[in-house]
């Protein structure tokens, strides 16, 4: 079983990782080769949710099986993003998605642009058990 198929002994994954996609592409690929490499078998999920601004995120699902892209369409009216305002818009809507949709104990959202740690999310499951 990979890394983000694992489930506790419940059933639920320990962490649910929302991660929000600012920059795609290369980016999104590393952030999501760390995630499918943690060291220590971490029970998590991986939500990654996406829309009609980043339709190349559709490729790179087919590389990562394990994890759950959500397919959003054509979301805020079709709006292209012409600001740092409107671009939040599309951040916050992504993130409120896979929020409503994850399933684990705890929730952790992250950013393409950051490339977790091989031990993150172990660390962040044993952390919150032990505070």
């Amino acid at each position: 079983m990979g890394q983000s198929e694992a489930m506790s002994e419940t059933g639920v994954p320990d962490l649910s990782i929302v991660l929000t996609i600012v920059d795609s592409g290369q980016t999104l690929e590393r952030c999501l080769e760390a995630l499918a490499n943690q060291a220590g078998d971490p029970s998590i999920e991986v939500l990654v949710p996406y829309d009609h601004i980043t339709p190349e995120v559709a490729g790179i699902a087919a590389k990562f099986p394990q994890f759950t892209f959500i397919d959003m369409g054509v979301i805020l009216g079709g709006l292209q993003p012409k600001d740092p305002l409107e671009t939040h818009l599309f951040f916050d809507a992504r993130r409120t998605v896979a929020l409503k949709a994850a399933k684990g104990r705890l929730l952790g959202i992250i950013e393409d642009r950051g490339i977790p740690a091989s031990d993150w999310c172990r660390n962040m499951i044993d952390l919150h058990a032990q505070y």
